[in-house]
């Protein structure tokens, strides 16, 4: 089992993508022995429906630059390209296709997406297919309580958590006109100037 290859699925709206994203990607990575991580930005996420997202073409370019250069990391557009609702077990199947059906996958999160577990689509349908992984700088045992003891998630207590960004707070600044860079890779935030995103559009929660 030492050869089998271990792809981690990091997905999410990435309205912005910021240096937090990465920071997760890099320690599963590391504590979990990952050969690539695919980041997924979402194209049309049911649980957000009720929420204004920017154009997905924006959300694609600025995942690639920020993930420039970086060989573990990859982006899939597959949520983008599909039409419909994206649901996650319809994006496991699709990539599950894609791979050596002996490859194993985990589907980094974080705490807020963890919590909301048991609303999703063929939950356990998922449980069978990947392996949950929550990045938390806690044990998981308060979340628990909120989730179905059924569901086996792997709880990764990281002290290193890159704290003290969100796309909320990055839109929230970017529409104040502060300064974003300690935040967010330096041509995403060329990006977001160069398109003049996030200005004046009201505030979204991620």
């Amino acid at each position: 089992m030492d050869n089998v290859v271990k792809i981690g699925i990091l997905g999410g709206t990435f309205d912005p993508i910021h240096l937090g994203h990465l920071h997760l990607a890099n320690q599963a990575t590391k504590i979990l022995g990952l050969q690539k991580v695919l980041f997924v930005p979402a194209g049309d996420p049911w649980m957000k429906n009720d929420k204004k997202l920017s154009d997905p073409t924006h959300r694609l370019n600025m995942t690639y630059l920020a993930l420039e250069n970086n060989i573990n990391f990859q982006v899939d557009d597959l949520e983008i390209t599909r039409s419909g609702i994206s649901y996650t077990i319809d994006t496991i199947i699709e990539l599950k296709h894609r791979f050596d059906p002996e490859a194993e996958f985990y589907l980094i999160m974080g705490e807020d997406a963890a919590s909301q577990i048991n609303y999703w689509k063929d939950t356990n349908q998922i449980l069978k297919m990947i392996k949950l992984v929550v990045m938390t700088r806690s044990d998981g045992q308060s979340l628990m309580v909120d989730i179905d003891k059924n569901i086996k998630f792997k709880w990764i207590n990281n002290s290193e958590m890159f704290l003290g960004v969100s796309s909320t707070k990055i839109r929230k600044m970017v529409n104040a006109r502060k300064p974003i860079g300690e935040f967010v890779h330096q041509d995403v935030g060329k990006y977001i100037r160069e398109y003049k995103l996030y200005r004046d559009l009201g505030d979204k929660d991620d």
